[in-house]
């Protein structure tokens, strides 16, 4: 079983995703690790990122919102995942 984490915005889009990822996860049977909200800045994407993490294994993360908006939690998530 595939597990899976979100992070996304603290406003109406997020709460969106976060039910659409909510429901996508348990159609498939998947395992919903958490959904984590940040704020608009660099800090409140690291914040999430952090915090997602801490829930537990993660196979795969939506980051839910322009690319620059998540970009800076990319780094974050890539330290955490396994390396080939």
């Amino acid at each position: 079983m595939l597990s899976f984490g979100a992070i996304v915005p603290t406003n109406v889009y997020g709460e969106r995703a976060a039910r659409a990822m909510t429901q996508a996860v348990e159609g498939a049977r998947g395992r919903l690790v958490g959904i984590q909200t940040f704020e608009p800045t660099a800090a409140g994407v690291r914040g999430a990122s952090t915090r997602l993490l801490a829930q537990g294994g993660i196979d795969a993360v939506l980051l839910a919102d322009v690319p620059r908006a998540v970009l800076p939690g990319v780094p974050v998530l890539r330290a955490a995942s396994p390396q080939p």
